[in-house]
């Protein structure tokens, strides 16, 4: 291999020559480095289309699970206030809270029992009183020597 000529020596000619080989060369590998770029950056565009399409598949089905988790909330809320109107005769809404309501509700109810306990043992205890009353009003109201034992 022999050595360059100095710079000085060269022809114009020759000079361009070398230029444009050494641009002709720069632009063939940048040209290959270019395409090196475009050709990752299409792959990654059809990886991204793909995962696109794969998400908004997975992203349908979240809405329809959300849609159906919707309805269920509304079916649930619907039966505690149909319930909470049972419990309490109307929907109002809680006062403190469903449970709370209810849990008073029944508190209600079993004074309500208790007092019907109480009045029924009164009406009883009065109910044998009119009667020994009545046997009472029934003897003396008797002529005395008949059915009278002595």
């Amino acid at each position: 291999m022999s050595e360059p000529k100095p710079i000085y020596e060269t022809e114009p000619s020759e000079l361009n020559q070398a230029i444009e080989d050494v641009l002709r060369k720069a632009i063939a590998d940048n040209s290959v480095y270019w395409q090196k770029v475009v050709e990752q950056e299409r792959r990654k565009a059809a990886d991204n289309l793909r995962l696109a399409a794969e998400r908004g598949s997975e992203i349908a089905d979240l809405h329809k699970a959300l849609d159906e988790v919707k309805t269920d909330y509304v079916h649930a809320c619907k039966t505690i206030a149909d319930m909470h109107a049972a419990a309490v005769g109307e929907i109002t809404g809680p006062k403190r809270g469903v449970v709370e309501d209810v849990a008073d509700v029944r508190k209600a109810l079993d004074e309500v029992r208790i007092e019907i306990t109480r009045l029924r043992n009164i009406i009883t205890t009065l109910n044998e009183e009119v009667e020994d009353k009545a046997g009472e009003i029934t003897r003396l109201k008797q002529p005395a020597g008949i059915g009278a034992q002595r």
